[in-house]
């Protein structure tokens, strides 16, 4: 499944998303004028990013919130070097 195929825009995504993931995607208002690869990148890190915030918030360990916590930082550097890589 792909942001292009779905049709999905910020709007929707703001209704659907917590805020902290639509931040770490960097999804905002920019998002719907974007090209196509970049919305399905950062759609698909957005998943990523909420599956990975929720884990985190659900779990009691202190070891387990930094490791999700490092993983967060580590996919947003990754979606950070695939967009610019994009635009490269």
């Amino acid at each position: 499944m792909n942001s292009g195929e779905l049709k999905i825009n910020f709007e929707y995504l703001s209704s659907k998303f917590p805020k902290e993931a639509l931040s770490l995607a960097s999804i905002n208002e920019r998002f719907d004028n974007e090209p196509e690869q970049v919305k399905n990148l950062r759609f698909s890190f957005l998943e990523i990013f909420a599956n990975l915030l929720l884990s985190r918030d659900n779990t009691l360990s202190s070891e387990a919130k930094r490791q999700y916590s490092i993983a967060i930082t580590e996919a947003e550097s990754s979606l950070m070097r695939a967009i610019k890589g994009f635009y490269s």
